[in-house]
């Protein structure tokens, strides 16, 4: 699944396309109706159609639903080892292992219940 993002203006449409010759389709029909200066229109296969203006587009985006999802993992990961990282690091350090006490609320120190 590709879902093309069209960009003009402050405003963004999404396309969906099942194949990608399909969402690349789109660029070069930007490029054509571009140099020819002629409305492009896009229907993608779901339904959706639009006619724009090639010179308003700042951009045309083009995602592939199925490494999305695995960059999104990777990303995930990548956080999880990062922090995993950090705190070994932080349980190793001499410096807050010899702060560690000082660190610790003081509030209750002394102060019984009756």
């Amino acid at each position: 699944m590709f879902n093309v993002i069209v960009s003009f203006g402050t405003q963004q449409w999404q396309f969906m396309f099942e194949q990608k010759t399909h969402a690349l389709a789109v660029a070069a029909a930007h490029k054509t109706a571009k140099d020819t200066d002629t409305a492009m229109t896009i229907t993608d296969d779901f339904g959706t159609t639009a006619e724009i203006m090639p010179h308003g587009v700042n951009g045309i985006l083009i995602e592939d639903f199925s490494k999305t999802g695995d960059a999104a993992i990777e990303r995930m990961l990548f956080q999880h080892r990062a922090q995993a990282k950090g705190q070994n690091k932080a349980a190793n350090d001499p410096f807050l292992k010899l702060s560690a006490p000082m660190m610790q609320p003081t509030a209750m120190n002394g102060m019984r219940r009756s």
